[in-house]
């Protein structure tokens, strides 16, 4: 092992995680002048920092910040909007909710109840606000594709452990070992994608790697996302809070 490059990759590793942190410090600003976290404290989860991990685990590359935190606004959104439509709102309520975000209008706004009126306000003009930044410095007009990436279904998306358990007839451990065989192989498949020639830009498929990464990481032990234990919150603690113990004598 070759001790300086080791101190190096630490170095490297403690920069990154500092442009990780003016990110999330920015973020934070957003999403508390926003106010939604409190507003719907009783019943949506505040999820900023499970939601930056995920767009920081498919791009990590901290020249891509801006990315990082335009995805995280939208992941952060996706979620408070699912437990809006799967807790809180009534069919009705969720009707015109549905109805204001499929016509993108401010006029559709006045039919929603109050609690969702500062959603959806919220939600249009920080869409917009990205879109306008992306089309004004990329020349592509990306909104159409972020509003279509809000998800705004009702109901809980099948479990994949919860279906096996129920169309095998077999207890969750068996469920479990039966899904964990799937994902090896589907592992192997996506593994191909690197060794093969591809239609597709290698930092396609890298990217697209790093959401099975993701989604691995998050989900392994249960749900990472929703309900993070102790562990996961060390682990993201490690990414985003405690920078390695480097070397000084190395001399790098």
């Amino acid at each position: 092992m070759n001790s300086s490059l080791l101190e190096l990759a630490k170095l490297h590793f403690n920069n990154v995680q500092t442009t990780f942190q003016i990110s999330l410090r920015s973020l934070s600003r957003w999403w508390k002048d926003l106010g939604l976290g409190e507003q719907y404290s009783s019943f949506a989860r505040d999820r900023l920092v499970e939601s930056f991990f995920w767009a920081a685990a498919v791009t990590s590359e901290p020249q891509f910040g801006r990315c990082q935190e335009a995805v995280t606004k939208a992941i952060q959104f996706i979620s408070t909007i699912d437990d809006i439509y799967d807790v809180y709102g009534t069919v009705d309520e969720l009707e015109l909710f549905t109805n204001a975000a499929d016509r993108w209008d401010l006029k559709a706004m006045e039919q929603l109840p109050e609690y969702m009126k500062t959603c959806f306000l919220a939600l249009y003009n920080s869409i917009n606000e990205i879109g306008y930044e992306i089309l004004k410095e990329e020349g592509h007009n990306v909104i159409p594709y972020l509003r279509n990436a809000e998800e705004l279904k009702r109901g809980d998306a099948p479990k994949s452990i919860l279906c096996y358990m129920h169309e095998a007839g077999v207890p969750e451990e068996v469920a479990r070992d039966h899904i964990m065989v799937i994902f090896r192989e589907t592992w192997k498949k996506l593994n191909e994608y690197l060794v093969e020639c591809s239609p597709l830009p290698p930092e396609f498929i890298n990217y697209a790697m790093n959401v099975g990464r993701a989604s691995y990481f998050t989900y392994k032990q249960g749900d990472g996302f929703g309900d993070p234990d102790s562990e996961q919150k060390k682990r993201y603690m490690s990414l985003f809070a405690e920078p390695l113990q480097v070397d000084e004598a190395k001399g790098i």
